[in-house]
């Protein structure tokens, strides 16, 4: 009897997503999001240089001089090269794995890709927002028919896309943990403090931000790990060279409220980063302990949100990691 029962309940279920699905598609509400259509447009460009980026690329104090992001301050120094900026607060390794199949399917040919590592990215109270899944950006990227993507609606209501895809509820219960230990789960770390709040509140806060965005413990199967090595293997098989960095952090104040662990963890989070890229031939550069804290624009929650001084030195390591990949003279001279 029960048998039967959950028959009849997921040939309804089938019905409904149907009939959702040739909804969407004979009204024509299959468009993609504004986000999708802009990757795609600036994909299709073809462009020399494709520079992927969150918001530490994409970032600048109003109190800068010169407001210019990083990606703008590189296409600077490469002033005949034509470069695409996908860059967006959020985005993380998955997404741009997305955006290199997409790069693959439709046959374009950038020569080289830049991929910002936000240590950050890994963590769950990211990775794991409901936030940042960006899932229907990836499927419309992922499904270029008008037919597929009509059953995006129908899919998302009964959650087939994805199982990192989760409530703001079911988030709050996730647990977090410094290194092996379980500490808590995310709502106990979740009130922002007043700014009226006292000065001990408040670097509490910021404290419990740190634990949240570096001490977890990354494993070389992470979904976003196993993204950079996907991207890794995508490249090869277009033919274009890659930059991996690892974006700045603000490593001095984590040190300072969290001790030693806060560096160690750093320190293993990029060794996991070096050896699954080796693994695929490539090098890691890594700039998280590059930048004192008076390079960083935030205030009470950590980010990698660089001041202009930041932002120009960031600029200048990438010009001169994408000079020397290449070994002997200018890898300009091949695009």
């Amino acid at each position: 009897m029960k048998a039967v029962f959950l028959l009849k309940l997921a040939v309804l279920a089938l019905l409904v997503a149907l009939a959702q699905a040739a909804a969407v598609f004979v009204l024509g509400r299959a468009r993609p999001p504004a986000a999708a259509l802009s990757i795609e447009a600036r994909l299709d460009a073809d462009a020399h240089i494709v520079f992927f980026g969150d918001s530490t690329v994409s970032w600048a104090s109003a109190e800068d001089q010169d407001p210019r992001f990083i990606s703008h301050l590189l296409s600077e120094k490469l002033p005949h090269y034509s470069m695409a900026l996908l860059h967006h607060p959020g985005y993380q390794p998955n997404l741009y794995r997305t955006c290199c199949g997409y790069i693959e399917r439709n046959g374009l040919q950038p020569r080289i890709l830049i991929v910002p590592i936000n240590l950050y990215a890994f963590a769950p109270c990211w990775d794991l927002s409901p936030d940042t899944q960006f899932e229907e950006i990836t499927f419309y990227l992922e499904h270029p028919s008008l037919v597929a993507r009509a059953w995006y609606k129908p899919l998302a209501v009964f959650r087939g896309l994805s199982r990192y895809r989760l409530s703001q509820e079911e988030f709050d219960l996730l647990p977090v943990y410094w290194g092996a230990e379980r500490i808590g789960r995310m709502r106990d770390f979740s009130a922002y403090p007043t700014a009226r709040a006292p000065e001990e509140l408040r670097m509490a806060w910021t404290r419990n931000r740190f634990i949240l965005n570096a001490m977890y413990t990354l494993h070389p199967r992470h979904r976003q790990v196993r993204a950079l090595r996907a991207i890794a293997r995508c490249a090869r098989r277009i033919g274009a060279q890659v930059l991996f960095y690892v974006t700045p952090l603000n490593y001095e104040s984590g040190q300072r409220l969290l001790g030693e662990a806060f560096a160690q963890k750093l320190a293993g989070q990029v060794a996991v980063l070096e050896q699954a890229l080796a693994a695929e031939g490539h090098e890691l550069l890594d700039l998280s302990r590059t930048l004192g804290s008076d390079h960083f624009g935030w205030t009470l929650t950590p980010n990698g949100h660089l001041r202009q001084s930041g932002r120009q030195c960031v600029a200048q390591a990438l010009y001169r990691a994408l000079i020397e990949a290449c070994g002997v003279g200018s890898f300009l001279d091949g695009l």
